[in-house]
């Protein structure tokens, strides 16, 4: 696949910002955007596990896509005509798994007035998407394993069981390696899932994706008739330097509440969120304190090598200033022996 084309102009003479024009080949796809070495990767996996039946266990941090991904995949399968079904196995509470995923006949439990089929049943012929597995019960756990491995369940209240042929994908943000040796997740479920496993990176391990990202972000949270925001070149740093604990969920909703907040063509760091901005509650003294340029730029340049853990390419790249140059400030603070 060929690389993007990023084109850089600037929109006027001595002007800072710019905006990027970005020739993109073949993304998003499926939603899924970059041309990283890592995401290219994933692209590769997906590729190569998708037109098969197996079950694929999806690792991540939150925010990374793993939706995205099982999607993908299911689009890729056998059972691609069938229906996809995602479940969150967090937001489910503790009571109802089992009529969740099993489902029950009418008169089975009080408030049972009709035959109400689970998500396993729901998901016959097609895909199950069980997100964050490791949020489950043990108890639960064990039922969901007899029904992964004899593909079929008894909905609670039922007398016969009901034969099943789906597709699983399960997803987790734990490591479930120590989830089973901390006798949270059964061992034997674990191995049952993990025949196939797709690790997602997270966005610091992809920086380079960022600036695809955000163009797409742009695009799509547009004003209706207006033109889509541009970022300067402060900004795109900054975003580009910030580690995105969130992954690129947190980078969309920034981008989104950006350009709500900005009131020019042109997104700058102030319509960011503060999380993001550390050096601009940093620089600008309070109300009562008289501070010089001199103790301003300390207090920035410091502070910038705190925020970075101690990360001199990354501090220079915050305050756009040489490594060289920050290498000479921070040997000049230092208190002389």
């Amino acid at each position: 696949m060929s690389s993007p084309q990023i084109k850089i102009s600037p929109l006027a003479s001595g002007c800072r910002s710019t905006r990027l024009s970005i020739t993109l080949p073949t993304i998003p796809r499926d939603g899924i955007i970059g041309e990283s070495a890592a995401i290219l990767a994933v692209f590769s996996l997906i590729e190569k596990l998708g037109p098969a039946s197996c079950t694929v266990l999806i690792l991540g941090e939150t925010g990374t896509g793993k939706e995205l991904v099982a999607r993908s995949l299911h689009a890729r399968g056998p059972s691609k005509d069938g229906p996809f079904v995602p479940v969150d196995c967090g937001a489910i509470s503790p009571s109802l798994i089992e009529s969740e995923f099993f489902g029950y006949v009418k008169g089975a439990f009080t408030g049972a007035f009709r035959t109400t089929k689970g998500v396993l049943e729901t998901a016959n012929g097609g895909t199950i998407f069980l997100d964050e597995i490791a949020n489950l019960e043990l108890q639960s756990q064990s039922r969901l394993l007899r029904a992964i491995e004899a593909r079929e369940i008894r909905p609670l209240g039922a007398t016969r069981y009901v034969p099943l042929n789906f597709r699983i994908i399960a997803a987790s943000n734990s490591n479930l390696t120590e989830a089973v040796a901390q006798g949270s997740f059964r061992e034997d479920l674990f191995y049952r899932l993990n025949v196939a496993q797709l690790n997602i990176p997270p966005l610091r391990e992809r920086r380079s994706d960022i600036p695809l990202i955000i163009e797409h972000l742009i695009g799509k949270f547009a004003i209706t008739g207006e033109s889509p925001r541009i970022v300067s070149n402060h900004c795109m740093r900054i975003l580009m330097d910030y580690d995105w604990p969130g992954n690129v969920r947190e980078l969309q909703n920034a981008i989104e509440g950006a350009i709500a907040l900005c009131n020019t063509a042109i997104i700058e760091v102030d319509d960011l969120p503060d999380r993001i901005r550390p050096l601009c509650s940093v620089v600008l003294p309070s109300s009562n304190e008289n501070l010089s340029i001199a103790s301003l730029k300390r207090r920035a340049i410091l502070r910038s090598v705190e925020m970075t853990g101690g990360d001199i390419g990354a501090a220079s790249r915050l305050l756009d200033i040489p490594k060289t140059t920050l290498y000479r400030k921070l040997k000049a603070y230092r208190p002389k022996s």
